[in-house]
């Protein structure tokens, strides 16, 4: 496309979409006096005229049907990657030089017998002759079972496009990865080779940080294949060889309009890349291709007016890119990555202009924490002492100067409480630890080393669909577990709740007994069940701040539901303490009954008889002759047949 042509060809775009939609065809034929353009015009207006159609849907003859340990070649399948409209992909190895490889295959047999394969072919072998750490290399092409595989590196890793939808990317390393690809491009297009379907998809990021480009052509010739292979109808047939084959939302307005592309289409591309990855949306959020032609010539918004962490000076690279007139974007993608070279150094410059500010930010935050920390743990220990024995004295029945204790002892129930919880947290890390290096040692194998891959794999696919790395979707199910896992134990442990919480002054004998040690096995599994819970869920509340930190969320009733979920949690473990494991008193008799001293205030004695009638509870005085001493401390549930 000449360059001086081009504000006439937005002029024509714009007066085409103005016209009567009846109108628009005999509008292009009496006005447009460029053929091709005129065509692309056109077929861009049947195919947005059109209802759209289902997509045809891949049966089981169209798969490979390859199972693990088929040979195709000398190529041996580990693992089938995954499917998609264009193409299977395996993973395999090649036992000649003990590496995996990536198997690429083309589902439909009728290719193979069309020159389609031949272009196909074509592709693989261009994209063989680049060599660049940024680009997938592609080895060889193999024919197994009347079908093309193209035999490519195996890249380890996610797509850029899971990562986007994981996480929000820092500026800084979207400037990086925009580095790593404009120079990744750089060596494609020397050697003449251009992508054309350059999107987060075809982008792998490697565990180590770094980028790689996938299918550089070959998806191009995959989707035109598959595309005219899927269209019966003679019409649609013409229109659809017109279409341009690739992804809208990342293609210039040249390859929209099935024009001629050169390096340029790759800089639009990934411009757009840059703005999604910048923002977390795209500059043209339709995939039809005749309104995101619209947008490109009416107006591209701006990455920094959409999103104020973009500073503007990569606002301006990415704009430059996104411009519609191929000649006024980057000319070549060393020009691109010189850019972004410049942004990376200005914001460099700018963290170690602010370094010492930054310094003092930091240091400052850190003096706030500790100060915060030193009055919120002693305050959380207090709280939790006196709840514990606040709920102690109400199942006690102990009152006035009978429940009277120094302040400080608030702090040795908690500290106390805290142990058991502390030896149940170390049993389960230590076992999570173990089942960890296990789980290591088992990839030290090939075939452990690719169950792990398909097992994170398979995770990762999961909480995308489910949308877990939504902090709100998160919390959301976690508040539900939550839920479900408390009424587990208010069922399972119903009598044991309701015993604790009763007063034992006037709560039937079977209740008072699952108090006592006839009962400790109970009581030893509702701490560890609960304690187990707690470690559980708040993981999960930390999990969820980590992913409001990526990325914010506007509305906090999830956050504090879950919250909510933690402290009853907390508070079902902690507040029966004193009365589960310390509930000992000095046991005398009285009137000839057993009895327990439960508090003293001179000169009376507050105390508990177990075997009495209601209330059980009395208050005595000190010098009362009907009372006798025993000197024996024990459990004041404790049974006739559990007494020494």
């Amino acid at each position: 496309m000449a360059s001086r042509s081009w504000p006439q060809t937005e002029a024509l775009i714009t007066a085409t979409f103005e016209s009567p939609i009846v109108e628009r065809e005999r509008f292009l034929q009496e006005s447009c006096n460029d053929p091709a353009l005129r065509e692309g015009l056109l077929a861009l207006i049947k195919k947005h005229s059109q209802p759209s159609a289902p997509t045809p849907d891949s049966s089981a003859a169209d798969s490979a049907g390859l199972s693990i340990g088929t040979h195709v070649g000398p190529y041996i399948v580990v693992d089938r990657i995954g499917r998609g409209g264009m193409g299977e992909v395996f993973l395999a190895r090649d036992p000649r030089l003990d590496r995996p490889v990536a198997l690429k295959c083309v589902l439909s047999r009728e290719i193979a017998a069309t020159d389609l394969r031949d272009r196909i072919i074509d592709e693989a072998r261009a994209a063989a002759r680049i060599t660049h750490p940024g680009i997938a290399a592609v080895y060889d092409v193999v024919d197994h079972d009347g079908r093309t595989f193209i035999v490519m590196e195996y890249v380890q890793g996610e797509s850029l496009a899971a990562l986007l939808r994981r996480v929000p990317i820092p500026i800084s390393r979207v400037v990086e990865i925009g580095w790593q690809l404009a120079d990744a491009l750089g060596a494609a297009h020397r050697v003449e080779i251009i992508h054309r379907d350059l999107k987060p998809a075809n982008v792998q990021v490697t565990p180590d940080g770094s980028v790689k480009i996938l299918d550089f052509g070959i998806a191009m010739a995959i989707a035109s294949a598959t595309t005219t292979r899927t269209r019966p109808d003679p019409h649609t047939v013409a229109v659809a060889e017109k279409l341009p084959q690739g992804t809208p939302p990342y293609m210039s307005p040249e390859q929209l309009l099935g024009l001629g592309v050169d390096q340029r289409t790759d800089l639009f591309s990934l411009a757009v890349v840059l703005f999604e990855m910048a923002t977390g949306r795209r500059p043209f959020e339709s995939s039809n291709p005749f309104e995101v032609l619209l947008a490109t010539v009416r107006s591209v918004p701006r990455a920094d007016e959409i999103d104020a962490r973009v500073p503007s000076i990569l606002g301006d690279v990415i704009h430059t890119g996104l411009s519609a007139d191929p000649a006024t974007r980057y000319q070549t993608a060393a020009e691109m990555a010189n850019a972004l070279a410049h942004v990376r150094q200005d914001l460099a410059g700018d963290a170690v202009e602010h370094i010492d500010g930054s310094k003092r930010r930091r240091v400052d935050r850190r003096r706030k924490m500790v100060v915060a920390l030193s009055l919120a743990i002693p305050a959380w220990l207090w709280g939790l002492g006196w709840i514990m024995t606040a709920a102690f004295n109400n199942t006690l029945g102990r009152y006035g100067a009978f429940a009277a204790e120094p302040v400080s002892t608030y702090f040795v129930w908690s500290a106390r409480s805290l142990v058991a919880p502390f030896v149940y947290a170390t049993l389960t890390a230590g076992a999570l630890w173990f089942a960890r290096f296990v789980l290591q040692l088992l990839t030290l194998s090939r075939s452990g080393g690719t169950a792990r891959q398909r097992a994170a794999a398979a995770w990762t696919r999961v909480a995308a669909r489910l949308s877990l790395f939504d902090a709100v979707v998160f919390e959301t199910c976690l508040v539900a577990l939550g839920v479900l896992a408390l009424a587990i134990v208010a069922l399972n442990f119903n009598a044991l709740m309701h015993a604790w919480g009763s007063s034992i002054s006037t709560a039937p004998h079977d209740t008072i007994a699952r108090l006592g040690p006839a009962n400790e096995g109970e009581k030893v599994l509702y701490r560890a069940v609960l304690t187990v819970l707690l470690l559980l869920f708040s993981a999960g509340l930390l999990h969820a701040i980590r992913l409001r930190r990526r990325r914010p969320a506007k509305t906090w009733g999830s956050f504090a539901a879950s919250v909510a979920i933690v402290v009853s949690i907390l508070l079902l473990n902690e507040v029966p303490y004193r009365i589960l494991w310390h509930n000992q008193a000095t046991r005398v008799a009285y009137n000839g009954m057993r009895c327990y001293v439960l508090g003293r205030s001179s000169p009376e004695w507050l105390i508990f008889c177990p075997d009495a009638s209601p209330p059980r509870s009395r208050v005595v005085g000190d010098a009362d002759p009907l009372i006798q001493t025993t000197g024996v401390t024990e459990s004041i549930f404790s049974t006739s047949s559990s007494r020494p």
